[in-house]
Formats: C-alpha cells, structure tokens, sequence
C-alpha cells in the first residue's frame, strides 16, 4: 500500500507534468482543462499530505515492507 506521503509527492510531479504540458498548448480552451487537472492533483496532494498527518498524529503508521 502506498504511503500518503508518496502519493501527495506523486500528485505533485503530475501536477507539474500537466503544468508543463499546458504551456506548450496553442488553444486556450485545452490549456484551461490542462491546468485545471493540475490543480485537482494539487487538491489531491494536499488531502495526502492531511492523512499522512493523521496518520503521524494518531499513531497509525503502516508499516511498507
């Protein structure tokens, strides 16, 4: 199972991915889509970064092996 913490990294790098891509793109109208999708992964980090807090607050760390 993937730890939160990993998961808000990995909604990070597509955030910025998608960022990225979105300035290359001529139409407007794709670009807005593009950054909206990026700001939903951001969202999305930022929910994994609160669980992993939860997580560390309450003392429910799984462990990965």
């Amino acid at each position: 199972m993937e730890r939160p913490v990993d998961a808000a990294l990995r909604c990070r790098n597509y955030a910025e991915e998608l960022r990225v891509i979105a300035a290359d793109w001529i139409t407007t109208e794709n670009r807005k889509a593009l950054l909206r999708v990026a700001a939903d992964y951001d969202r999305m980090a930022i929910s994994y970064d609160v669980m992993d807090n939860t997580e560390a607050t309450l003392g429910l760390r799984v462990n990965s092996n």
